[in-house]
């Protein structure tokens, strides 16, 4: 069974502030990522949690997600470039 995908209102006004190529990749992968059985294996996790669960790299782009395994829910918090995605 695949995963759900959803993007919080910030990561939306993120994704669409980038241009249409990197949308259309980030687009891409996120669908890719939602139909796999398990997108943990493809995930990096990352150590401070007060961010999120794990991160995925779409080129120099971070996504930061919040994995729920039970419901089989992907969420996508913050869109950004990799210099800066991490910082509050």
């Amino acid at each position: 069974m695949a995963y759900t995908l959803f993007l919080l209102r910030k990561a939306e006004k993120q994704l669409l502030s980038l241009d249409p190529t990197m949308q259309k990749r980030i687009a891409e992968k996120l669908a890719w990522l939602g139909s796999l059985e398990d997108p943990s294996n493809v995930l990096k996790f990352l150590n401070n949690k007060r961010l999120g669960d794990a991160r995925l790299r779409v080129g120099e782009f971070r996504l930061v997600l919040v994995l729920d395994g039970t419901s089989k829910k992907i969420t996508v918090i913050r869109i950004g470039h990799r210099s800066d995605v991490y910082k509050f």
